[in-house]
Order: C-alpha cells, then sequence, then structure tokens
C-alpha cells in the first residue's frame, strides 16, 4: 500500500486560504504502519487512516469533517465516490484535531478524500462564512497470495534443486520469504517491493532420505505454502566389494537416516548409521558363494536408485598360515586346529614355493608383515608379496639385496635376521645393519653400517618398533638399540653389554612393545625394559636347557615360550621380577640345524631341521614352583623340506 509521510499532505487550496486569513490550516492525512495492509484470502483488509486538522493562526471553529472513499481503476478513471464519515472519530489535540478511523477495503486500488470547514471568529467584524480545505491520497490493497512450484519434488540425497515462488509484496515494502525442510538445507529469498513477482531460488541440497515437505514462509497475513518433498539414500562406493560371510563392508553415500537397511540382493541387514554419509555392515549369511549380489539401501521409507554390485566369495579355509624358510625354499602351511578338541591337523600348500637365487650361508631369519614376507639370509635380503587366494596362497619375488660379502660392506657371517619399519626394510647380520628402500627391485639400499669387527658374533636377531622408529638388535654378547629415524645414517643410541651371552642367535620378543621384551640366552631368558634411550635387564631365569640355537615368543596368558635344538619351554612372568620356568618338554623332534616360533593364540608353532610342530597350551596351568606345569605332546609335521645347512625361519600370523 502506497503511505502518505506523517507530516506531509497533498498540496491544498492555499490560495483560498490564504485569501480568508486560514494560512497554517492544514488537512494532513497519516497512514500509521501498523502492519501490512493486505487483504489476507480476499477478505477486505482494517486500513488505518487519520486526518489531522492543524490550528490557525485565527480563532477558528470547526464547522465540519466528510470522508470519501472511491474505487481507481486501471485506466486511471475515479470510481463512485462513498462517505465513509460515520467511520471516522474527532478527537481534540494541544494543537490541532485528529479524525481517526479505519477502512474496510478489499483487494484494489482506491482514492481517499478528508474535508475539513472551518468558521472564522474576528471581532468586531461579524464572522466570516465558513471555508473548506481537503486533501487526498491513493490507497493500494494487495492479496496476500504465496505458491510454490512445482507441485512436489523427489530427489536424491546431496541432489540440489531451486523452486519458484510467487507473491505480490506490501506496497511499499519487500517481502522475505523462508524455504526450510527438515531434509534440506534452508534458505531465504526476496521479492522485490509493488512487484507481483515469480522468483526463483538460490539453490538448496536434499541432506536426509525421508519424507516431508518443503515450506515456503513469508509471516503474517502471507502464511506459508508447501509441496511433499521425498529425498533417497544415495549409494556411491562399497569397501571391500568382495567377501565372506561377516565381512565388515564400509557403505559410503549421503543423506543416511535410521532406520537404514541394506540389502544384498534379497537378503536385508538393519544398521544404524554413523552418519549421513557413512554405515558399516557385516556380510550376512544366506548368500551363495561365488555369486555376484546387487546392493541397495533403502533409509526412512526410500530406496536408493542407484546399486552397486557385490561379489560373495567363498569362505577361506579356517586356520592358521604358515611359512617355514631354509636357506634354498620356502614352505607354506596351513594349520588347522581341532574341531571339538579333536582332529588338529597341518597341510602342505606349497613345498619349497620360492627358491634363493644366492642363498650364501645361513641363519635364516623370516619376517611377515601384512602382505610382505622377509627372509634375511647371511649374504642377501629378499621381499615376497603374499597372494593367490586364501585357499591357495602364493609367494611371488618383489625384490632382493645385492649378494652381501666380504669384498663388499663385509656384512656377511654365520647369522642374520630381518626387520620391517616405517618406510624401511633391515636386514641385521653378524657384523652390522643394511636399510633398504621398500618396494623397489632389486631392493634399492639407503644405508650400510659396520659396526662390529670380524668373529665379534656368531648370530644376530632383530626387534623392530615401527611407531617409535626403534630398533634392537642382540647379538651373542651384546644388546644394541638403534636409532632409525635417519634412513641414510641410523646410529646405536646404547649398547647393552651386561646381558647374558648366547652362542648363536639369542632371540628377541616385545612383551610390551616399545617397552619391555625378553631376550634369550644360552640357558634360559632375560627380561629388559626400554626407557631414556637405554634398555636395562629387570629380571631373568637361568634354568632352561642348553643348546647352540634358541629363539623366543610372547605366548598366550603373558607368558615366554623359549625353544632350542631340544626343549620347548614355557616361562610365568606373573611371579615376580625373575620368570619361573613352568614347563620344560623334549617332547618335540630334535633341531640341530635351527628352531624358529610363532604364536598364534593358545597355539606355539616350532619350526625344526626336519619340519614344524604345534603345541597347545590353551590347558596350561603355572605356579611359582617351577616346572609345576605340563603339556599334551605337539602335533608334528615333518615336511619332507629337511635342512642340511644351518638356517630356520618360521612366520606366521601378523
Amino acid at each position: 500500500m502506497e503511505r502518505q509521510p506523517f507530516g506531509r499532505a497533498k498540496p491544498f487550496l492555499a490560495t483560498l486560504a490564504t485569501a480568508l486569513g486560514l494560512a497554517g490550516c492544514a488537512v494532513v492525512i497519516e497512514r500509521p504502519v501498523t502492519g501490512p495492509e493486505v487483504a489476507a484470502g480476499g477478505a477486505p483488509a482494517s486500513v488505518a487512516m487519520k486526518s489531522i486538522f492543524a490550528t490557525p493562526s485565527a480563532p477558528v471553529s470547526l464547522s465540519g469533517f466528510q470522508a470519501w472513499v472511491a474505487p481507481l481503476p486501471a485506466d486511471g478513471a475515479v470510481g463512485a465516490w462513498r462517505d465513509v464519515t460515520n467511520d471516522f472519530t474527532l478527537a481534540p489535540r494541544a494543537a490541532d484535531l485528529v479524525a481517526s478511523g479505519k477502512l474496510v477495503l478489499s483487494a484494489g486500488r482506491y482514492r481517499f478524500r478528508a474535508v475539513a470547514c472551518w468558521w472564522i471568529n474576528v471581532t468586531p467584524s461579524p464572522t466570516v462564512p465558513f471555508t473548506c480545505l481537503q486533501s487526498e491520497v491513493d490507497v493500494r490493497v494487495v492479496p496476500p497470495s504465496l505458491t510454490v512450484a512445482p507441485s512436489s519434488l523427489s530427489l536424491s540425497a546431496a541432489d540440489t534443486a531451486t523452486v519458484t515462488v510467487t507473491a505480490t509484496p506490501p506496497p511499499g515494502q519487500d517481502l522475505s520469504v523462508a524455504l526450510s525442510s527438515p531434509l534440506s538445507s534452508s534458505l531465504a529469498l526476496t521479492i522485490p517491493a509493488d512487484t507481483a513477482t515469480a522468483v526463483t531460488s538460490p539453490p538448496f541440497t536434499a541432506t536426509k532420505a525421508g519424507a516431508s515437505s518443503l515450506t515456503a514462509s513469508a509471516g503474517v497475513p502471507y502464511g506459508s505454502a508447501g509441496m511433499p518433498l521425498t529425498v533417497r539414500p544415495r549409494l556411491t562406493s562399497l569397501s571391500p566389494t568382495s567377501g565372506t560371510t561377516g565381512t565388515l563392508v564400509v557403505v559410503t553415500g549421503a543423506g543416511f537416516a535410521a532406520p537404514l537397511t541394506v540389502r544384498f540382493g534379497t537378503v536385508a541387514v538393519n544398521v544404524t548409521p554413523a552418519g549421513l554419509t557413512q554405515a558399516q555392515v557385516a556380510l550376512p549369511a544366506g548368500l551363495t558363494a561365488g555369486s555376484t549380489v546387487q546392493v541397495s539401501l533403502e533409509s526412512a521409507g526410500q530406496t536408493s536408485s542407484t546399486q552397486l554390485p557385490f561379489t560373495v566369495s567363498a569362505a577361506p579355509p579356517s586356520g592358521t598360515l604358515l611359512f617355514r624358510s631354509h636357506a634354498t625354499g620356502i614352505e607354506v602351511i596351513r594349520f588347522t586346529p581341532a574341531a571339538g578338541g579333536t582332529g588338529a591337523s597341518f597341510g602342505l600348500i606349497a613345498p619349497a614355493s620360492v627358491t634363493a637365487t644366492s642363498p650364501g650361508l645361513a641363519v635364516v631369519g623370516l619376517r611377515r608383515s601384512a602382505n610382505t614376507l622377509l627372509r634375511a639370509s647371511a649374504m642377501a635380503l629378499e621381499a615376497f608379496t603374499i597372494g593367490g587366494t586364501a585357499a591357495a596362497p602364493t609367494l611371488t619375488a618383489a625384490g632382493r639385496s645385492p649378494a652381501t660379502g666380504a669384498g663388499s660392506a663385509g656384512l656377511s657371517g654365520n647369522g642374520a635376521d630381518a626387520a620391517v619399519l616405517s618406510g624401511q626394510l633391515v636386514r641385521g647380520a653378524d657384523r652390522g645393519l643394511e636399510v633398504y628402500q621398500p618396494g623397489s627391485s632389486p631392493l634399492a639400499q639407503l644405508s650400510s653400517v659396520l659396526n662390529r669387527p670380524a668373529a665379534m658374533s656368531s648370530g644376530v636377531s632383530l626387534l623392530a618398533h615401527a611407531a617409535g622408529g626403534v630398533l634392537l638388535r642382540s647379538t651373542s654378547g651384546a644388546l644394541e638399540l638403534w636409532d632409525m629415524s635417519n634412513s641414510a645414517a641410523p646410529t646405536v643410541t646404547h649398547n647393552n653389554i651386561s646381558v647374558f651371552a648366547a652362542p648363536l642367535a639369542s632371540g628377541l620378543a616385545w612383551l610390551i612393545p616399545g617397552q619391555r621384551l625378553v631376550r634369550g640366552f644360552g640357558f634360559g631368558i632375560q627380561v629388559l625394559t626400554v626407557s631414556g634411550g637405554q634398555t636395562t635387564v629387570s629380571g631373568g631365569n637361568g634354568t632352561g636347557g642348553g643348546g647352540s640355537f634358541q629363539a623366543v615368543a610372547a605366548g598366550p596368558a603373558g607368558r615366554v615360550v623359549r625353544t632350542n635344538g631340544m626343549s620347548f619351554e614355557v616361562y610365568d612372568l606373573s611371579f615376580g621380577a625373575n620368570p619361573v620356568l613352568c614347563v620344560k618338554s623334549n617332547a618335540g623332534d630334535a633341531s640341530p640345524t635351527g628352531v624358529a616360533l610363532a604364536v598364534d593364540g593358545d597355539t606355539v608353532f616350532r619350526a625344526t631341521s626336519g619340519g614344524i610342530e604345534a603345541w597347545d597350551l590353551s590347558a596350561l596351568s603355572c605356579t611359582s614352583t617351577p616346572l609345576s606345569g605340563s603339556l599334551p605332546a605337539p602335533l608334528i609335521f615333518r615336511t619332507g623340506l629337511s635342512l642340511a645347512t644351518t638356517g630356520l625361519g618360521l612366520a606366521g600370523p601378523n
């Protein structure tokens, strides 16, 4: 609606007023702002109006007041005047009189006229006949219509869309419209004043699956207008894209809302999403192995418009995959635990599947890290990739270091071991360390450190802590702590020569990674701590069996396993600083050319010169009394790959 600003008037019959001595008199039409003057829903609007009569300088008496309103069509012609005087009330104020009232008008254009007449009182002259002044203002009343197009929207989560909002703003005002939905982002738009306009909204985004409405709100008296809005969940990726029953699958997309159902073909799984974009689900049972099913989502009653394929793999054989190596080959062996307590078995998957091209002397160290297998001999470091399938794993040579001999770095000798750190492959030998770059073929050497004279040691063991960039190297008479932060120049930060002597390879294993470890020696084990850049012996037991070769491992229930060429020993660390020898058994095979250990749960595997053994520690009970425990005889599997030369490695689960 158009407004007549307060204190301003239309032009009046100023000449006549001056001639009659009425200078200063005025009729001012004021329309106070009390809200949009809009005809709601086609009903008439109540339009507030005032006529203010200024007091003239000469004494006057108000003779009369009248007001009219007439329609004002689009052609500008004024329609029939309607007297609305009775809709106004006169009220005196200190300096003027006010006629206040309300016009009840339907939508359209109008002209309002107010007329005031006065008598002029003069003395001693007779009273001058009355005269009149008038003022006019045009009035416009608009309908508060608000519409939104299209009539409905159907989107996928993360889609963007626009809508068209149509409305006529109040006269002289912009109209602000807010768009909102529980399923999308919110925004606001403005329709400019004095226009009947269809305005396209800025883009908004569908954020969550479901069925609701998109609402445009403009306040009183426009109210709101809405449309149905449905949002489907979006499915963008699956990781992994294949697996067996129970495989955890990460589902990624957009708009996830509880309840969320993931369908693998016809098999549905209800899950709780981790947020709007991700959920995790275990592959359900009931799917055909070897088949490819389509995965879809249903969220808040809405189904995803896309599907992704998932391949259902055959379940892998149960059991533990083991790698047994000596200087000239690697065997791949599967151990299947007992079903119901009986029937445990070994199976040879690949006899001598990889053969070294230049093995040199050996004690052989074998380390597994995820799908990489490292083999260290006295002359070289070899890397293999574990591939194939769960039923038929294979080994592929991935890189080999140049042969190390006395004519090069001189890091040959009676023994070697391997370790894996972040971005480093390490070979330890009797006289020092070599560091190589992972993923290179042949293996690219990053550094070589010769730190011990010839004949200073007769075997080594390595123990890495990748998170701390720390490496421990045990020789027959010392334990070195290495800082591996600089691949080009690893350095010994502490050399502990207080450890007991070991005839050949001593064996190392973490009890608490980076903090506490166990070291084997000629007749038992020592427990050490790593702190403040050095190692310290905190306890030990020297009552074990003697022998040239030995290995140690952190066993189940906080125990330590040690083996040598004859015996299998279990130590319990729960009875004080010094471990208690709980079990010493000679039930396994004699192994004159080397031993190695690997642990999986309650089962400890011992590699010997002729094969591999499985020792079950699940029922072992120990007290503080030495040799208080007992073990069942091991399951022995003689592989056929006997060792004619010194050296043995065993790698089990990661």
